[in-house]
């Protein structure tokens, strides 16, 4: 990708975040290897704290696993949750935060 004009004009409009891999390039293999990485870095954040480290060390970041169903209906839940805490002490600000969080309105 570095040298190819032409992938890069492609991906152009490819949200800059966070990377999570396909789930189409994500089989057993590379589950049990994200596992190990992660232990890895657990282990090494033990091995920190246990030889007197000044400072607590940031917890280490989990190795990027593709979205699923499950991770898409907690991202819902949780913005249906704080619409209802909004609507219901700020009924007059709802519609402003059911826009920001992309949720439709209501059909009543």
């Amino acid at each position: 990708m570095a040298q190819d004009d032409d992938l890069v004009e492609e991906t152009r409009t490819v949200p800059v975040g966070a990377y999570r891999p396909r789930v189409t390039e994500f089989g057993t293999t590379e589950e049990l290897l994200a596992g190990i990485h992660d232990l890895i870095g657990h282990l090494n954040t033990n091995f920190i704290v246990a030889n007197g480290a000044k400072s607590r060390p940031h917890p280490p970041k989990p190795f990027p696993r593709p979205e699923t169903a499950r991770d898409r209906a907690r991202k819902r839940w949780a913005a249906t949750d704080v619409l209802d805490i909004v609507s219901a002490v700020t009924p007059h600000a709802a519609e402003r935060v059911r826009r920001s969080l992309g949720i439709a309105p209501d059909d009543e």
